[in-house]
């Protein structure tokens, strides 16, 4: 009998996989926005000193790039899942 149920190592597996990408997502986009800008991204787009403009792009490009990595991680996870167990992921279907 497992310790961890399949479901919670499935979860824990997503999980550490998303904040690793989200980790590095997040360092990619503040390099690419000094190379390009050639200035700092929005500490926070809401604040009232932002310009309007980057604070659109910004939340935007954020949003965007948050959304691809949550589903390359998640099919990345279960592609692993199955070449190691041999059996599709808890709750992801065919």
């Amino acid at each position: 009998m497992a310790l961890i149920s399949r479901n919670m190592q499935y979860e824990l597996l997503a999980t550490g996989s998303a904040l690793i990408v989200a980790w590095g997502i997040r360092k990619g986009l503040n390099a690419s926005w000094k190379a390009i800008k050639k200035d700092e991204p929005p500490k926070n787009p809401a604040a009232y000193g932002t310009d309007w403009q980057e604070a659109m792009i910004w939340a935007g490009l954020t949003g965007l790039t948050a959304a691809l990595g949550r589903v390359l991680v998640h099919r990345a996870a279960a592609h692993g899942w199955l070449k190691v167990t041999g059996t599709r992921p808890p709750g992801v279907e065919a």
